[in-house]
């Protein structure tokens, strides 16, 4: 796919997928914000504007931050999912929360957005220690690894297990929690026994959650590990709305 900033500038056409290549460009008109480390190229008049979360509580530990900037102005942006799938939602009137390892980028102008600290959750996700949650009606890209997301329904009667290290987002009146599932003495094909406690994600209430192919790359499995990270972080992230 030849790329032309320019044409897509002058163009209607807002978001355009190159699903080959796993990119996304955007035709910027007034705002549009985006996972930082996602810029590949920009054209146009564009000013930038950042806006850094990072927790020094956290940083300490996991040495983990996450960064969102704004470009201003108009002219086009090219964002790379960095060889993951690059996916594109329009909310209408919805909410949607995302993992912030895998969000790509958004309309800032139309979706109220804030970072959550989802606990334990985050942690043994594996990836961020945050959330997004995203509120309104506008666009929205985020990537998934190992393919495009499995896009699963959750009611009160069919709530959802999974392994946290796929999950990439849930939208909807949804509802996360960890599940505890004990194997001990539980013996492997080399007849090794094993024993631990791992953990599942479940989600309830009723919505739509989003699960990726493959796993986040620096997964967390154990309960135990995920309990001492966490602690009680959540009383010391600055984090809050936009």
């Amino acid at each position: 796919m030849e790329l032309d900033l320019a044409t897509i500038q002058e163009g209607d056409q807002v978001i355009t997928l190159d699903t080959a290549a796993r990119l996304a460009i955007i035709k910027v008109e007034d705002s549009f914000a985006f996972a930082s480390a996602g810029l590949a190229a920009q054209s146009g008049s564009l000013e930038y504007k950042g806006i850094q979360h990072g927790a020094e509580a956290v940083k300490e530990i996991l040495l983990q931050e996450f960064s969102v900037s704004i470009a201003q102005g108009t002219g086009a942006l090219v964002l790379t999912g960095h060889g993951h799938t690059v996916a594109h939602v329009k909310l209408e009137d919805q909410t949607m929360t995302l993992s912030s390892a895998n969000l790509l980028g958004f309309n800032p102008a139309c979706l109220t957005w804030s970072l959550q600290h989802n606990s334990n959750l985050s942690v043994a996700r594996g990836a961020t220690l945050v959330d997004v949650h995203l509120q309104g009606s506008g666009d929205v890209l985020y990537v998934s690894h190992g393919g495009p997301a499995l896009k699963l329904s959750v009611s009160p009667e069919r709530p959802l297990t999974c392994d946290p290290a796929v999950v990439v987002g849930w939208f909807g009146d949804v509802k996360s929690s960890l599940q505890e599932s004990v194997a001990k003495g539980t013996k492997e094909l080399v007849g090794k026994a094993i024993t631990g406690d791992f953990i599942m994600a479940q989600f309830s209430g009723v919505g739509v959650v989003l699960l990726q192919p493959k796993p986040h790359k620096d997964a967390l499995t154990k309960t135990r590990v995920a309990r001492g990270v966490v602690g009680n972080l959540s009383e010391k992230l600055p984090f809050g709305k936009h």
